[in-house]
């Protein structure tokens, strides 16, 4: 099964050291060069990987976040039915308006954040809104080493948390709920939410 010609954006593994969790302050100081590469290619080619957002949503005293299932029209089928705690996806060059080869690599990741969050639940969100936090990563499987988690948070007030709500479901974002990250352990959370719960926690961003 072919992804159309679809262009992701990766950037050379070499380039990144390859824990699962990597804290980055600064990702403009990490030498990057990202590059759009054919989908069908990247997804089997592990000297590359796709850059994906993951977005993790909270209150602000960081004791709940936004968790959702997994629905049957996400383009991941490994994935379907998991919950997860994060948002996001591949970065197509129809997410960003920035120049890929000038623009720093955060003003890109941040766009496609924006982008990301107001197509899955309808809510649209400032540029200093995202936080960056650091890289995911897992070598389980063949799909794991070729992908790279950006992972950021989004700290909302309780009126933009309502508004996480507004928009009716959709089929990729079911089972919406805030949950209080206590909770959490009792789901059975994909990998990359899983990795990103404990580390947020570790680092104060989230609160058990």
């Amino acid at each position: 099964e072919g992804f159309q010609m679809e262009q992701v954006l990766v950037i050379d593994s070499k380039d990144v050291k390859l824990y699962e969790y990597q804290y980055v302050a600064n990702i403009n100081e990490l030498d990057l060069t990202p590059k759009f590469m054919d989908r069908d290619k990247a997804e089997v080619n592990e000297n590359f990987l796709q850059l994906i957002p993951y977005i993790v949503i909270s209150t602000i005293d960081g004791k709940f976040v936004f968790t959702y299932q997994r629905g049957k029209a996400g383009g991941e089928e490994r994935l379907h039915g998991q919950y997860t705690c994060g948002l996001g996806g591949h970065i197509n060059p129809e997410d960003v308006t920035s120049s890929v080869e000038h623009d720093p690599l955060v003003k890109i990741l941040k766009e496609a954040a924006i982008r990301e969050v107001e197509e899955e639940v309808g809510c649209k969100f400032g540029f200093n809104d995202f936080k960056l936090n650091g890289f995911i990563f897992s070598d389980k499987t063949a799909v794991d080493r070729v992908h790279l988690g950006v992972l950021m948070m989004l700290v909302l007030e309780e009126e933009d948390i309502k508004k996480l709500f507004d928009k009716g479901e959709l089929d990729t974002v079911v089972n919406r709920e805030m949950k209080l990250v206590s909770d959490l352990q009792e789901l059975e959370l994909e990998n990359w939410s899983r990795i990103s719960i404990d580390e947020l926690t570790y680092n104060g961003d989230l609160s058990v």
